[in-house]
């Protein structure tokens, strides 16, 4: 099943992922944290995850969250053109504009966060690190016990492989490039 553009949805690429590695629902139950009855909805189409469930997927599965939403063989992607993730009831959005590159394990996101959104991440595979070049606003990236405050054209770089929040009183748009090893 493909969405109208003609990519993939997250659920056939999960079931690819799951076959590919002979595992069964179960056993990705327990490697993600997402539910047995959540992931068949997944994979039938009748349930559309959450960037935060697309998240655990992808760290459970030790793929890039790209794997989930685009296949690999993307090389174009224009954002106007697609609908944008969203999460924290709609006042996150997120563009992949660039889609997994198996050669230098990057992707390439540009994100929207409206303004008073809270979004907190789980900690991503080991060796991942984010990218934050901020476009317009103000984002304050918590990691661990250090914030760090971030204006338009700021840049951050950190390690994802620990839990991070991303936050903005009046609102806020970014690119985050992400590379896992």
């Amino acid at each position: 099943m493909s969405d109208p553009g003609g990519q993939p949805q997250p659920g056939v690429i999960l079931r690819q992922i799951r076959t590919e590695r002979n595992l069964s629902l179960e056993q990705v139950a327990v490697m993600t944290g997402v539910s047995r009855p959540m992931l068949s909805q997944i994979e039938r189409g009748s349930s559309t995850p959450t960037v935060t469930t697309l998240w655990k997927l992808a760290s459970g599965l030790k793929v890039p969250l790209s794997r989930l939403t685009r296949p690999a063989a993307v090389s174009m992607c224009r954002a106007l053109q697609q609908e944008p993730l969203e999460e924290e009831q709609g006042r996150m959005k997120a563009w992949l504009l660039f889609p997994f590159d198996p050669d230098n394990g990057t992707e390439v996101w540009r994100v929207c966060l409206e303004a008073g959104c809270v979004h907190s991440s789980q900690a991503h595979a080991p060796g991942t690190r984010e990218y934050i070049l901020m476009e317009s606003g103000n984002l304050t990236m918590t990691l661990g016990s250090h914030a760090e405050t971030l204006s338009r054209q700021d840049a951050l770089q950190f390690g994802a492989d620990t839990a991070h929040q991303y936050a903005t009183a009046n609102g806020c748009s970014f690119y985050n490039v992400i590379t896992y090893q």
